[in-house]
């Protein structure tokens, strides 16, 4: 959320007309690009903790294969250990799973309705403004 002192310099919005844009396919190519980059970057996120939770693991994996001999409650603390750790790995693998494909029906619909109307809901909300 904006500081309200800047929502208040900023005075009422402007829709940019193509020459100002570049014209409805760069309006569109930029659009594409922005979700683009905003999908990846919620993709990475998973992956760097898909990444960590696969460390937390093979840490404890190896632990358990150094130490030879445990007590039975140090056994059952690190079973638990990798036991959670294998089921925060999963769910994070799903879940990556799950938004690249989420990611990709999102793309595809935004492309989808920029073809339809490529200057998308600009050039919609200020002629309805201007016909209002």
């Amino acid at each position: 959320m904006l500081p309200i002192q800047i929502l208040l310099t900023r005075g009422p919005f402007h829709f940019p007309s193509d020459a100002e844009t570049g014209g409805p396919e760069t309006v569109r190519e930029r659009c594409l690009q922005d979700l683009r980059e905003r999908l990846a970057l919620r993709a990475n996120l998973l992956q760097d903790r898909l990444d960590q939770a696969r460390a937390a693991v093979l840490e404890c994996r190896d632990e358990a294969g150094r130490r030879k001999r445990l007590t039975a409650d140090e056994r059952a603390a690190l079973t638990g250990r990798t036991a959670a750790a294998e089921a925060s790995h999963r769910r994070l693998r799903a879940q990556l799973a799950a938004w690249k494909h989420e990611a990709s029906e999102r793309y595809d619909s935004l492309a989808g309705q920029l073809e339809v109307d490529p200057r998308g809901f600009v050039g919609r909300r200020g002629d309805e403004s201007a016909s209002g």
